[in-house]
């Protein structure tokens, strides 16, 4: 299935989903929220649908990144696993986030990464080497061009 652009759309407008099928922790904390789609109209279609949950996933993302950085923006984020897997959500999480994403290639990323923590307990001094010396992925790049678009869609998106 073709990934939708719903900032080009001639039709309907975009949709806004909101991912908490089991309420929602960080940044709200509030067991009670629900999952809501938000414009959806008759002249949606399915791919319409997809993609909005798709993005409302990204746009949670965000949503608990900015929370997180507290003024301190993050250089880029990093993605494993089998969601990392699909280049096209990829590259949304990284128009959404407008943040360089770093995909890793490897597939046991869980496994290197409970190994460095073993290491650092035995070897305080192994933070002395890059963090980009531990793990290797392609970099997806934001496209700067919709950083206005997902600023305003976000304020759709917040729960009020």
């Amino acid at each position: 299935m073709a990934m939708l652009d719903m900032r080009s759309a001639s039709g309907p407008s975009p949709i806004v989903f909101r991912p908490y099928l089991y309420g929602e922790r960080a940044p709200y904390w509030n067991h009670k929220l629900t999952a809501s789609f938000e414009g959806l109209r008759g002249e949606h279609t399915a791919g319409d649908i997809v993609y909005a949950v798709l993005q409302g996933v990204a746009m949670q993302e965000r949503l608990v990144l900015e929370t997180a950085e507290h003024g301190e923006p993050a250089q880029r984020v990093i993605l494993a696993g089998g969601g990392a897997r699909d280049s096209r959500w990829n590259q949304l999480r990284a128009d959404v986030l407008q943040r360089p994403i770093v995909v890793l290639d490897d597939r046991e990323t869980s496994l290197r990464g409970a190994a460095l923590l073993a290491w650092g307990a035995m070897d305080p001094d192994f933070l002395k080497y890059p963090p980009d010396s531990w793990f290797e992925g392609n970099e997806v790049l934001p496209d700067s061009s919709v950083e206005a678009y997902y600023r305003e869609f976000m304020e759709r998106f917040k729960v009020v």
